[in-house]
């Protein structure tokens, strides 16, 4: 199969999954396959995460405090991330201060948690939870092509996980 049969094979999957998503709940002019693709990798990134860590934990592997915390943003931020909470979280109330918390805290406490360290831990959750409130707050930093979008966005919630991690 060549590489262009292969990314069609993509596109017409994410059409698929797009055709079978409820009307209402579609943003305005529907989903591109683009958003599809990455929100699906994300997902799937969260999960294979998650299970590497529960393997390395079973096998007594501590890994790194900045594995853990990136294994778990992506877990959370989408593996675990309902559809109305990524829809209402643009509304920026109750929806993205709870996800902020989860999202943005619980990685960053269990990274300072492996990392032996519990006053680490609770500055670093706390700065996480600021973090990822202040770049989802951005709405993607107001930039139109969603590959940009969802990049820079990922981009910036990484850099504070490395950032708070791997510099303090």
């Amino acid at each position: 199969m060549t590489r262009a049969s292969w990314v069609a094979a993509i596109l017409d999957w994410a059409r698929t999954v797009q055709d079978r998503r409820p009307a209402e709940g579609r943003p305005p002019g529907g989903y591109s396959p683009l958003r599809i693709l990455w929100w699906e990798w994300g997902k799937l990134v969260g999960a294979v995460g998650l299970i590497v860590l529960g393997i390395l934990l079973i096998v007594k592997q501590q890994p790194p405090a900045v594995v853990v915390a990136i294994i778990l943003h992506f877990t959370i931020d989408f593996t675990f991330q309902t559809e109305e909470t990524a829809r209402r979280k643009v509304e920026r109330g109750r929806h993205l201060v709870f996800h902020s918390l989860i999202a943005g805290g619980l990685p960053m406490i269990m990274a300072g948690i492996v990392a032996g360290d519990p006053v680490k831990a609770l500055i670093w959750m706390a700065a996480g939870v600021v973090g990822h409130y202040l770049v989802d707050w951005t709405r993607r930093f107001g930039l139109r092509s969603v590959f940009w979008a969802v990049l820079a966005d990922q981009v910036a919630h990484l850099a504070i996980i490395f950032g708070l991690v791997l510099l303090t």
